[in-house]
């Protein structure tokens, strides 16, 4: 992963003071900090580091990594296309709520909104710790770059 797309201790430090009502969110930051703001390595960190992944009662098993299903998730969670009209309908709302948090980064509601979002969108059971390094990563990169970043995971 290259470093740039590792989120700043700046980041870090704003993001835990918009999130200092809810503990398990900043859980996450606290491991994205230990791990100088990797989100891969946080993320496999938090999910312990296991080779199987629950994805909607299936198991997915190694060669995929828990930080490639998760991406794979969030592309269709954030950008995909070709589903459902009630997926469509999550994503165009996250979306939103992503948008919206770029624009008012001082804003600790809509980043606490994005968090919990996800968490109850994804198709992956995903805890509000992996929920944060994952939406401060698509906020760290900017969602357009991270829809082209991930482009490798559109269905056709």
């Amino acid at each position: 992963m290259n470093p740039t797309t590792y989120l700043t201790e700046k980041e870090l430090n704003h993001a835990y003071h918009l999130l200092e009502h809810y503990p398990e969110a900043q859980a996450g930051i606290d491991v994205l900090k230990r791990h100088r703001g990797n989100p891969k390595t946080s993320v496999e960190e938090l999910a312990g580091g296991n080779p199987s992944f629950q994805v909607q009662s299936l198991v997915v098993v190694a060669p995929k990594s828990i930080w490639e299903i998760l991406l794979e998730q969030l592309y269709l969670d954030v950008c995909g296309s070709n589903s459902s009209d009630l997926r469509q309908a999550n994503r165009n709302s996250l979306r939103k709520i992503l948008n919206e948090s770029q624009l008012h980064p001082e804003s600790a509601a809509l980043l606490s909104g994005a968090v919990v979002y996800l968490v109850h969108l994804s198709g992956v059971a995903i805890s509000p710790a992996v929920a944060t390094v994952l939406v401060l990563y698509v906020l760290h990169l900017g969602i357009n770059v991270f829809c082209e970043y991930t482009a490798q995971f559109r269905t056709s």
